[in-house]
């Protein structure tokens, strides 16, 4: 999970808001609205944490 983070973070210049969660690894996401280059997925699916709950 730590690798995703670190990779959306190259990727765009900032980690995941606590608005956007970490549901946005595994979306596919834009690096902006101008441009029409749409990004692949950073992880396919959230894994759950030790616990077994979703990661929030």
């Amino acid at each position: 999970m730590a690798e995703a983070v670190e990779l959306y973070h190259r990727e765009f210049g900032s980690y995941p808001t606590n608005e956007q969660g970490l549901g946005v690894l595994a979306q596919e996401v834009f690096i902006s609205k101008s441009c029409p280059c749409k990004k692949e997925k950073i992880i396919n699916d959230l894994p759950e944490d030790p616990w077994g709950r979703d990661y929030l």
